[in-house]
């Protein structure tokens, strides 16, 4: 399988994860954390008769040493283009704001998700 970013687009301190399916992520071992998307579809709820549609679940996903796992979904997107965009911009937006804040690692992870949902475009949880 060939990768789905390739390696001269990863920013600093990323590296992809396995591809599996509907799934996509990028991995960052200094921060501990994986970006990742995940194709789901969703029903048109205006007119059953339509066929559903595909979307991507984005989610950050703090990793803390492997101590525990917490997922946080941020939103969607449309389309798989817009999945890699989305992951590409939430890379660069993590590298810029990784030394913002002091070095807890729970507020780090808090702006970390705060970031990411101004300067990605995708579609917020309501």
């Amino acid at each position: 399988m060939l990768p789905l970013l390739e390696q001269q687009q990863l920013p600093a301190g990323w590296m992809q994860t396995s591809v599996r399916g509907g799934e996509m992520g990028v991995r960052n071992e200094t921060h501990h954390l994986i970006l990742q998307t995940e194709q789901i579809r969703s029903s048109n709820q205006r007119d059953p008769s339509k066929k559903e549609r595909d979307q991507w679940e984005f989610k950050l996903i703090d990793t803390a040493a492997n101590r525990f796992t917490t997922c946080y979904l941020l939103g969607t997107v449309s389309t798989k283009r817009h999945a890699i965009e989305a992951l590409l911009t939430a890379m660069e937006t993590v590298n810029h704001y990784k030394w913002a804040v002091t070095p807890s690692h729970r507020r780090r992870i808090a702006l970390f998700r705060e970031r990411i949902r101004d300067e990605c475009l995708i579609h917020p949880y309501k």
